[in-house]
């Protein structure tokens, strides 16, 4: 299940924060795919434009959302689009633009010309405790399908555990280690992305991410309709450039190279 993506991103100038111009994702095991992430914004430093392409094998498709913001009101209107296939949608904030409380795509009943089928909607809806998500639900009313999210947090801002799961998959992110490094990004944070959460956490709709760096974590997948269970060894790391800006990360699973993230500014 894809949920519709989006990003904010603070209006932070200190130094130490990083606010990313455009990311890529690359799979050694899978030499022919890869993704991409690009970012604009306005003079405040909200997303105006955000587009993600996949490429695979040299077939390239991408999906784009442009939001424009209410000056009166924590409101915001959205539309997303993939190819001829175009969504307004509805946002709603809770105190500020850095906490989404609901993202609504309503209902067209007019079928599609490409596919035959009609759009029921889609709705994300995330609650918060001390300013941290806590819990968030997806539901796509067209497929029928209901995702829910739960985050656990300690008093000093850092992710303890965290429960996905949808009709299909339950996942666990459990035992997080943390480097002693203080969490530079402001805004799309791919150290969250890493992690699989709710595409609003990484982007930074959902509250803050982890306060530091992640070095390590489990992660339990299962399916609720069989018994297989996988438990992955994950770790991450990080290299910097000549201005000891983060500029790669690299993510193992169970010793084996799985990700590679590149940044730029």
């Amino acid at each position: 299940m894809i949920a519709v993506c989006f990003l904010f991103a603070g209006c932070k100038t200190d130094k130490t924060l990083l606010r990313i111009k455009s990311m890529e994702i690359q799979y050694p095991a899978r030499a022919e795919y890869s993704e991409s992430w690009s970012f604009r914004y306005d003079s405040k430093g909200r997303p105006i434009h955000i587009e993600f392409t996949t490429d695979n094998a040299g077939q390239k498709r991408s999906a784009s959302w442009r939001c424009s913001y209410s000056s009166k009101e924590l409101t915001a209107t959205s539309e997303y689009s993939i190819g001829n296939w175009k969504r307004a949608g509805d946002i709603t904030f809770q105190d500020d633009y850095s906490h989404i409380t609901s993202y609504i795509l309503p209902e067209q009943t007019k079928e599609n010309s490409e596919t035959g089928l009609v759009f029921l909607g889609q709705n994300w809806v995330g609650a918060y405790s001390d300013g941290c998500l806590v819990s968030a639900m997806f539901s796509d009313l067209t497929s029928d399908g209901t995702e829910i999210n739960k985050l656990s947090w300690d008093e000093n801002g850092l992710l303890e555990k965290y429960e996905g799961s949808d009709p299909s998959v339950f996942e666990e992110i459990k035992d997080i280690e943390y480097t002693e490094t203080p969490n530079p990004f402001v805004g799309p944070d791919p150290v969250a992305y890493l992690l699989g959460i709710t595409p609003y956490f990484w982007q930074g709709l959902a509250g803050p991410r982890p306060s530091e760096l992640v070095s390590s974590f489990t992660r339990v997948t299962s399916d609720p309709w069989v018994e297989d269970v996988s438990i992955d060894a994950v770790g991450i790391s990080y290299e910097t450039d000549l201005e000891g800006r983060i500029s790669h990360i690299l993510q193992t699973v169970n010793n084996k190279l799985e990700t590679v993230v590149t940044i730029t500014y």
